[in-house]
């Protein structure tokens, strides 16, 4: 039965009076008005299959009487009025229907869209001020979160998302506390799946409740924005290197000059500086640190930022940068740049780029004066056993590749050069170990691959220092063999001692 909205909530606030607030349903109401079988279908939020169900009764039969297709008799009235009466009950309905959630039934029902009070659009890219707002209103609308209305998720499930940040759980953490799966949290989150009946959000608003009742402490606002910024820093945009820009140790002049013009384009000149901006390219942060004549470090130190975030992985592509770190260099290059001309932001350019490359050469120089571990004093002594070996040893050396320079412990300038690292496995019993010495293995043959594509005669060795396990040292060494492109031997433990036959050619 097509009922308008205005006559809905009319005869639901009749129904209301008539009934004593739904406490005692008698069934003359549907012999004097057969229509109210719609308005009390309408109170639970149930579809007609659905409602025939829970009652109990043919859909046919349902769906007819709604229809004015069929007459109902005494005794099917009595019939309905006690299901539905025993309906409502199971629901809590009973002294606990208002107008408010039958306006959302009946828009749901009759796919009306449901508009909401809290606006979740782009919630990544709000400031925590308006982050607040929300915070604020949720609170008045679960009563300092000890109650969670269905109607907020029949509004928009994206609800979800502030609540638990308000409670400080994680996604899976989330769905755990609430019995719900990690993908139906995840896709209620972002708007994948939208909620369209009063039971399915019923049954999910009681679940929201219990977790709010168990979880939520008060917090202050220095907390909250914790929570915020954590998860903005969560949000990633994955970049691409679409303009193909060059790294600022490749870049000349010119180069700088084209990439000038297209930041200024970007950003209109200046006046528009948004973090889509950095998170769309973030090599932008290049061309924006230059101007105002600071290094990589010199930015994270300005940032308050060193040793947190690396602005050399933005630069080069090789990370994601998430929407709150975006946000802090769109905040700071708003306060910092200014307007200059062409040549000033060259000299500029010159500048950086120079002392950029005097603090990776100072860096590495520094390298060579740091003192021998245990390790590479037992390496050492075992090479002075042997002159020809130990008058053309370095140590700590610097080595350019010609794709960079990288320090090297211990470099032999034979006629064939051998390149030696040497380093520790510790606490082989800890959960990451496992990774871990495969990722440092494969970090140094990165660094020997790269001497070879120069030095193409050459060997490199690595020695190894870690606790006496055979079944270990084994796994080692056939994940070098196997695994690795540029380490010609490996020499474990006491295996050292073989050293200078290997280099003198005595032995393989």
């Amino acid at each position: 039965m097509n009922i308008t909205y205005k006559t809905t909530i009319n005869k639901f606030n009749l129904l209301k009076r008539k009934t004593n607030n739904f406490t005692k349903i008698d069934y003359k109401l549907f012999l004097e008005d057969i229509s109210y079988i719609t308005i009390f279908r309408t109170i639970t939020g149930y579809t007609i299959n659905k409602f025939a169900r829970k009652i109990g009764i043919a859909y046919p039969w349902i769906y007819n009487l709604e229809n004015k297709k069929s007459k109902l008799g005494e005794k099917g009235a009595k019939n309905i009025a006690n299901q539905t009466y025993k309906l409502f009950n199971a629901l809590n309905l009973i002294n606990n229907v208002n107008e408010e959630d039958l306006q959302l039934n009946y828009k749901s029902l009759n796919n009306i869209k449901i508009e909401s009070n809290i606006d979740l659009e782009n919630l990544s890219k709000k400031d925590f001020k308006e982050f607040l707002e929300i915070f604020i209103i949720l609170e008045k609308d679960t009563k300092n979160f000890k109650y969670f209305p269905s109607s907020l998720l029949l509004q928009d499930s994206r609800i979800i998302l502030p609540v638990r940040l308000i409670l400080g759980l994680t996604q899976k953490e989330f769905a755990k506390e609430a019995e719900i799966s990690n993908m139906t949290v995840e896709e209620l989150e972002n708007g994948y799946r939208k909620i369209k009946w009063m039971e399915t959000t019923r049954r999910y608003a009681e679940k929201i409740e219990q977790v709010m009742k168990k979880k939520y402490v008060k917090i202050n606002e220095k907390e909250l924005k914790q929570r915020w910024q954590k998860w903005k820093n969560t949000r990633k945009t994955k970049a691409k290197n679409i303009l193909n820009w060059k790294r600022i140790r490749e870049m000349n002049t010119n180069d700088f000059l084209k990439y000038l013009k297209i930041i200024k384009k970007e950003s209109k000149n200046f006046t528009k500086i948004t973090p889509d901006l950095f998170q769309q390219n973030p090599q932008a942060i290049m061309i924006f640190r230059i101007l105002i004549g600071l290094t990589q470090k010199n930015l994270e130190r300005k940032l308050n930022i060193l040793g947190k975030v690396n602005v050399y992985n933005y630069e080069n592509l090789n990370y994601t940068l998430s929407r709150g770190n975006a946000e802090l260099f769109a905040n700071f290059f708003k306060k910092e740049i200014k307007n200059t001309s062409e040549e000033e932001a060259l000299n500029t350019f010159l500048h950086v780029k120079e002392s950029m490359f005097s603090y990776r050469k100072g860096a590495l120089n520094n390298l060579k004066k740091i003192p021998l571990n245990e390790q590479e004093k037992k390496i050492i002594n075992e090479l002075k056993k042997e002159g020809k070996i130990i008058k053309n040893l370095k140590i700590h050396e610097n080595f350019d590749t010609g794709k960079g320079i990288t320090n090297i412990d211990f470099i032999i300038n034979n006629n064939d050069p051998i390149f030696i690292e040497a380093t520790k496995f510790y606490d082989i019993k800890s959960k990451k170990f496992a990774s871990n010495w495969k990722q440092r293995i494969f970090l140094l043959d990165y660094r020997f691959s790269k001497i070879k594509k120069k030095l193409p005669q050459s060997k490199a060795f690595i020695v190894i220092e870690l606790e006496n396990n055979p079944q270990l040292e084994y796994r080692i060494k056939k994940f070098i063999k196997e695994q690795t492109i540029a380490i010609d031997d490996i020499f474990i433990n006491s295996e050292f001692e073989r050293l200078n036959k290997v280099i003198l050619g005595e032995i393989n």
